[in-house]
């Protein structure tokens, strides 16, 4: 049985995930809770989700830059990129449009390569692995 929205919010009220939550309607704004700070923050407290509710969305929530169990993949200038289960992503960033925000989640990993001034966030939820070639120019934070 596939997890709903209803349930995936509830399940983060339990762990203590505050009123922000009430605004989300549907899986865009859903990954768009995942990718704020206070989202970030709450899913490395809690390492939220488990990698099975994200097993039962996978297919809903990778246009929106989720990778679940994809095996290898190739990701370029995407502004945010989960990766989670068995992915691994090399993933091209590059410029200073946006900061590249790149989340690990149950042993994924990732290899980026950045260049021409880009800003990189990682966030190792749970396990994860990450390499990073990188110019000179290139800020991770």
């Amino acid at each position: 049985m596939q997890k709903s929205i209803h349930d995936i919010i509830n399940s983060a009220y339990s762990l203590g995930a505050c009123s922000k939550l009430d605004k989300i309607s549907d899986y865009r704004t859903l990954v768009a809770a995942f990718f704020s700070p206070q989202g970030q923050e709450f899913c490395e407290k809690y390492k939220y989700p488990s990698i099975a509710s994200l097993r039962e969305i996978k297919y809903d929530v990778r246009p929106r830059g989720v990778y679940v169990d994809s095996g290898d993949v190739v990701i370029k200038g995407k502004k945010n990129v989960c990766l989670a289960g068995n992915t691994h992503a090399e993933i091209y960033v590059s410029g200073v449009r946006f900061t590249h925000t790149v989340i690990l989640m149950h042993g994924a990993s990732a290899t980026i390569n950045a260049e021409n001034y880009a800003v990189v966030k990682v966030v190792n939820i749970s396990g994860g692995e990450v390499s990073i070639n990188k110019d000179k120019t290139v800020v991770v934070l």
